[in-house]
């Protein structure tokens, strides 16, 4: 058998091959855990990431806003145009409409100085003539003064229209 001695040398020679496996393993992980630390705080730690969070939150919102903001703008954009020439065109269906013989009707070019079109927000008022035969056949000038309203971007209402 083994003396108490022999057991004691033994054992004092495996815990000695421990120590230096213990101390670079001790090392290893204080290293590790140094590191994990300096990058944690580095980055806000907890908190800074909470406020990242946040701010990603906040950032998506924002971009929401926008875009519903752009898009409210592109649907409303038409309010903003002067559209008096538009206003002009779809009178004139309302005009011959009214007239004995709407196939001879004759509008003024809009660009001269026959059509007034005057804009109050949203609604056109056009002064303006029309020349069409009578029912016996001769041609005949008639003044008018009519008025559309604009309600979308290509949706239009007429008012009213009255001849001089």
């Amino acid at each position: 058998m083994k003396s108490v001695e022999e057991k004691l040398k033994n054992m004092e020679a495996w815990v000695n091959s421990l120590k230096g496996k213990v101390i670079i393993f001790s090392v290893s992980i204080a290293m590790f855990l140094g590191s994990y630390t300096i990058w944690y705080f580095a980055n806000g730690g907890y908190e800074g990431q909470v406020l990242r969070d946040e701010q990603s939150r906040i950032e998506a919102k924002q971009r929401e806003i926008d875009r519903a903001a752009a898009d409210e703008a592109r649907r409303n954009r038409w309010q903003s145009k002067d559209n008096s020439s538009t206003a002009y065109v779809m009178l004139q269906d309302h005009v011959r409409g009214r007239l004995k013989a709407p196939s001879t009707a004759k509008f003024p070019w809009m660009g001269g100085t026959d059509v007034i079109v005057i804009r109050e927000g949203q609604e056109y008022t056009v002064h303006s003539y029309v020349d069409s035969q009578n029912s016996f056949g001769a041609m005949i000038r008639n003044s008018y003064t009519g008025r559309m309203r604009q309600v979308s971007e290509y949706g239009w209402q007429f008012v009213s229209l009255e001849f001089d």
